[in-house]
């Protein structure tokens, strides 16, 4: 399991971007109580589309 966590944003945004990271990792997953669960190891996948995405990471 992979957790996405910390997001600054709106409920929808979050929503949206658990949409589209699971849609990536071609992958089941859930967005709950802030927390972004995708079903897998895609850790390093997920901090590199975060950043093409202009995220900015704390870890």
């Amino acid at each position: 399991m992979t957790l996405v966590e910390g997001f600054a944003g709106t409920e929808d945004d979050l929503k949206d971007l658990g949409k589209d990271i699971k849609t990536k990792c071609g992958t089941g997953g859930s967005v709950k109580d802030g927390l972004i669960i995708i079903q897998g190891d895609y850790k390093e996948k997920i901090i590199g589309w975060l950043r093409d995405w202009g995220y900015t990471l704390t870890k």
